[in-house]
């Protein structure tokens, strides 16, 4: 079905290095101990931007 994404998209998920220059979004969830979408939506208040593919990714100083 066209639009449907894949469940573990909105899960967080431990990153391989947590004090790494970049983690994604689902990665910051994980390190902050909360949800994706609350992640999500706390780093769009904040007024951060997304990369050009916009994949959501956070810098240590945005975490």
């Amino acid at each position: 079905m066209p639009g449907t994404t894949d469940p573990r998209y909105y899960l967080p998920q431990e990153p391989a290095d947590p004090g790494a220059e970049d983690l994604t979004i689902q990665e910051t969830a994980w390190v902050l101990g909360m949800g994706v979408r609350t992640a999500r939506l706390l780093y769009r208040e904040a007024g951060f931007e997304r990369g050009q593919r916009k994949k959501i990714m956070t810098s240590p100083a945005e975490r």
